[in-house]
């Protein structure tokens, strides 16, 4: 628990360092991130900027930790009974078909 806190804090102040007191190479940025996807040209990763190197580090290890991890729970709400059943108990009765006989 404590480790994904850490994480969080860690993306969130390194963003807010990057943003403004230490700002990255953008165009260097640009290049590395649009060279990890297929069909672009690789490439390296912009070594001058270790703030950018540890955020995006983090990231990439919150995207490999999130699926084990609690803070998957939160996209339950979607899944939960509010959100998926009519909610017209005063129109229809809902009877279970085992206690309808």
């Amino acid at each position: 628990d404590y480790a994904i806190l850490l994480l969080l804090l860690g993306i969130g102040g390194s963003g807010v360092l990057m943003k403004y007191v230490w700002e990255p190479d953008v165009d260097a940025v640009h290049h590395f991130v649009f060279g990890l996807n297929p069909g672009h040209p690789f490439a390296p990763a912009p070594l001058g900027d270790p703030l950018f190197l540890f955020h995006f580090t983090m990231v990439m290890t919150l995207m490999m930790v999130f699926p084990f991890s609690k803070l998957l729970h939160v996209g339950g709400i979607f899944f939960s009974p509010t959100r998926n059943q009519p909610d017209n108990p005063r129109e229809v009765r809902h009877v279970t078909p085992w206690a309808s006989r």
